[in-house]
Protein backbone atom coordinates (compact mmCIF):
# COMPACT_ATOMS: atom_id res chain seq x y z
CA UNK A 1 0.00 0.00 0.00
CA UNK A 2 0.93 3.81 -0.33
CA UNK A 3 2.77 5.40 2.21
CA UNK A 4 1.33 8.76 3.68
CA UNK A 5 4.74 10.40 2.17
CA UNK A 6 3.98 9.23 -1.06
CA UNK A 7 0.95 10.37 -1.36
CA UNK A 8 1.42 13.67 -0.03
CA UNK A 9 4.20 13.46 -3.01
CA UNK A 10 1.57 13.20 -5.60
CA UNK A 11 -0.88 15.45 -4.23
CA UNK A 12 0.63 18.47 -2.32
CA UNK A 13 1.54 19.71 -6.35
CA UNK A 14 -1.74 19.43 -7.85
CA UNK A 15 -3.13 21.01 -4.94
CA UNK A 16 -0.76 24.01 -5.24
CA UNK A 17 -1.12 23.90 -9.47
CA UNK A 18 -4.69 23.91 -9.02
CA UNK A 19 -4.78 27.22 -6.44
CA UNK A 20 -2.37 28.69 -8.46
CA UNK A 21 -4.48 28.67 -11.06
CA UNK A 22 -7.22 29.83 -9.79
CA UNK A 23 -5.26 32.92 -8.37
CA UNK A 24 -3.47 33.82 -11.94
CA UNK A 25 -6.99 33.81 -13.21
CA UNK A 26 -8.34 36.22 -10.12
CA UNK A 27 -5.42 38.50 -10.25
CA UNK A 28 -5.77 38.64 -14.84
CA UNK A 29 -9.91 39.49 -14.10
CA UNK A 30 -8.86 42.21 -11.99
CA UNK A 31 -6.03 43.67 -13.74
CA UNK A 32 -7.04 43.39 -17.58
CA UNK A 33 -10.70 43.07 -17.48
CA UNK A 34 -12.32 39.95 -19.15
CA UNK A 35 -13.53 40.30 -22.49
CA UNK A 36 -17.30 39.13 -21.78
CA UNK A 37 -19.25 39.27 -18.97
CA UNK A 38 -18.51 41.60 -16.07
CA UNK A 39 -15.59 40.82 -13.79
CA UNK A 40 -17.70 40.16 -10.40
CA UNK A 41 -19.41 37.10 -12.98
CA UNK A 42 -15.67 35.48 -13.99
CA UNK A 43 -14.50 35.41 -10.46
CA UNK A 44 -17.62 33.87 -8.57
CA UNK A 45 -16.95 31.35 -11.92
CA UNK A 46 -13.64 30.99 -11.17
CA UNK A 47 -14.05 30.11 -7.31
CA UNK A 48 -17.34 28.11 -7.20
CA UNK A 49 -16.55 25.76 -10.64
CA UNK A 50 -12.97 26.02 -9.47
CA UNK A 51 -10.64 23.99 -12.47
CA UNK A 52 -13.16 24.47 -14.90
CA UNK A 53 -14.13 28.03 -14.07
CA UNK A 54 -10.32 29.02 -14.36
CA UNK A 55 -10.02 27.16 -17.98
CA UNK A 56 -13.35 28.42 -19.38
CA UNK A 57 -12.05 31.93 -18.35
CA UNK A 58 -8.51 31.10 -20.31
CA UNK A 59 -10.12 29.82 -22.92
CA UNK A 60 -13.32 32.21 -23.40
CA UNK A 61 -13.12 35.23 -21.23
CA UNK A 62 -9.42 36.33 -21.06
CA UNK A 63 -8.44 39.71 -23.27
CA UNK A 64 -5.28 39.83 -25.51
CA UNK A 65 -5.51 36.19 -26.57
CA UNK A 66 -4.31 34.61 -30.14
CA UNK A 67 -8.41 34.90 -30.88
CA UNK A 68 -9.05 38.47 -30.49
CA UNK A 69 -5.93 39.31 -32.50
CA UNK A 70 -6.96 37.94 -36.28
CA UNK A 71 -5.07 36.53 -38.30
CA UNK A 72 -4.72 39.88 -40.78
CA UNK A 73 -6.86 38.37 -43.19
CA UNK A 74 -9.92 40.35 -44.15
Amino acid sequence: MFELNEILLLVVPLVLLHYGLAVYCIVDILRNGPKNLNRTAWILLVLLFQFFGSVAYLLAGRKGSANDQGSGDP
